[in-house]
């Protein structure tokens, strides 16, 4: 049984095979490179340590000056009167004990 003999076609070469829409190619790794660069950098500059804890402790204190002055007044301050109750005496007839806030302690909402 004979096989038969394949004849030598010399070296074959890849043919380089060209995207149809190289703008679509750049595109997509241009996508990739960002959306690493977001899963890099956004834990490092996503939060402030330092505004997270002055911020606690400024919940911290007014909760606690809320409840002193629910221990000594008997309620919250109203709508009306607002936080400026835990410096000021809202009614010289209640047993307000305050200020609540020493003056430059009170909490400070920056923005």
């Amino acid at each position: 049984m004979d096989t038969p003999q394949l004849e030598y076609a010399g070296p074959r070469t890849p043919r380089l095979v060209r995207s149809r829409w190289p703008w679509l190619d750049i595109a997509m790794a241009v996508g990739l490179l960002l959306a690493i660069a977001f899963l890099v950098f956004t834990p490092k500059f996503g939060s402030n340590p330092g505004k997270e804890a002055a911020a606690a402790t400024d919940v911290s204190m007014l909760d606690q000056a809320l409840a002193r002055f629910r221990r000594d007044v008997g309620r919250r301050p109203t709508d009306a009167e607002g936080l400026d109750a835990l410096v000021n005496a809202p009614d010289p007839a209640e047993p307000w004990l305050g200020p609540y806030f020493k003056r430059g302690e009170t909490p400070t909402s920056t923005t």
